[in-house]
């Protein structure tokens, strides 16, 4: 079986915690093999969009 891309589901704002851990994998991450961002809902119920450039 050969994996061909990753969604991650995560945290994506933020430069502290699980935010930072997720962007950082996501990016190393993203130098393997293409990373689909999405990006969970907050807290208030608004969504946030991971970098165009992942998506």
């Amino acid at each position: 079986m050969t994996i061909s891309a990753a969604h991650i589901f995560g945290w994506f704002e933020g430069e502290e915690g699980y935010n930072a851990l997720t962007c950082n994998f996501t990016d190393a991450l993203g130098r393997c093999l293409p990373v689909y961002r999405i990006a969970l809902p907050r807290r208030n119920g608004e969504r946030l969009r991971g970098a165009p450039e992942v998506q």
